[in-house]
């Protein structure tokens, strides 16, 4: 067997955790996949993976061994499609977290689609919790306030935010005026954190400072949807995209607070390892998900709609 082909074969095995998952999206039997990987295991002396009734994992010489395919098949990605920057060609892979990010993300990734027919993007869930989420991926798409020790990183877009609640909560709790009042409101919170601090922009004697403020969170989830959802029940106040509640806002269902102090926008980043050979593939794709990003963040910004 062609032991390129081995090695695609292997990786894909390795990234979707499944011989039968792998047979699929190639096309080829299971039985297909087996005997690539078969091959490639004699051909080394070591075990790669280990097999379980349910999951596919890697052993350690697996996991050196897939890091190496990797940057083999990116490099002649590279030499294949040299010169086709204008439209991107083949697979990357992302890791992205729920929330802010995968609110913004899905019209941009709509838009990168119809712009470059031949590329195929995977997006499948980041872990933040652990200090490496750009594990099995290409890049993580992370927003600022992640942090990760080790990684380096590339900004996409600086996205914009707007603190909102239902007339109906507004008329039970007030109307907060400045940042500081939020200290005795309700807030929904995107991340699942119990604690979340929430950063304002306010006028100063030399320019407009930040300001923080650590908010009360009454509802935590990573569904972004979830929370406007509760927002419009009168639940407490959102900090959410613009995209998101452009129509509750129109609508009057829900009302734009703290408009002469704005939530600070929020930059989303992509960020990979060192050893990671960033290809053309994925440095022209994060290119053109910067553009896309840019272009549905400035669109959907229309904040003073329904204010309070």
């Amino acid at each position: 067997m062609d032991r390129l082909t081995s090695m695609c074969v292997f990786a894909r095995v390795l990234e979707l955790r499944s011989f039968s998952g792998a047979a699929r999206e190639l096309g080829i039997s299971q039985a297909t996949v087996s005997k690539h990987v078969q091959t490639l295991e004699e051909w080394l002396g070591r075990q790669l993976l280990n097999r379980t009734t349910r999951r596919v994992e890697p052993t350690q010489d697996g996991a050196a061994f897939y890091a190496r395919c990797q940057r083999i098949t990116e490099e002649i990605d590279d030499i294949r499609y040299a010169g086709t920057r204008e439209s991107l060609q083949g697979r990357i892979r992302l890791g992205c977290a729920t929330g802010y990010g995968g609110c913004y993300l899905g019209p941009a990734l709509g838009q990168l689609m119809v712009d470059h027919s031949g590329l195929s993007v995977e997006v499948v869930p980041a872990d933040l919790s652990h200090a490496t989420p750009t594990h099995g991926v290409d890049a993580a798409i992370v927003l600022d306030h992640s942090h990760f020790a080790g990684l380096l990183s590339r900004d996409l877009a600086t996205l914009p935010l707007v603190a909102c609640a239902s007339p109906d909560y507004l008329a039970r709790r007030g109307i907060p005026r400045i940042p500081s009042d939020l200290i005795d409101h309700d807030c929904l919170i995107d991340g699942g954190a119990r604690e979340a601090v929430w950063r304002f922009r306010m006028p100063g004697p030399a320019g407009d400072i930040e300001s923080d403020v650590d908010v009360r969170c009454r509802l935590a989830s990573c569904n972004l949807q979830m929370l406007r959802d509760a927002a419009i029940g009168g639940a407490g106040i959102l900090l959410s995209p613009p995209t998101l509640v452009m129509d509750d806002l129109k609508a009057e269902r829900l009302v734009a607070v703290l408009q002469d102090t704005p939530p600070v926008p929020i930059t989303m980043r992509a960020v990979y390892t060192p050893d990671r050979h960033l290809s053309q593939r994925l440095h022209g794709a994060l290119d053109a998900l910067s553009m896309a990003l840019t272009s549905v963040a400035s669109g959907g910004h229309s904040p003073a709609v329904g204010m309070a």
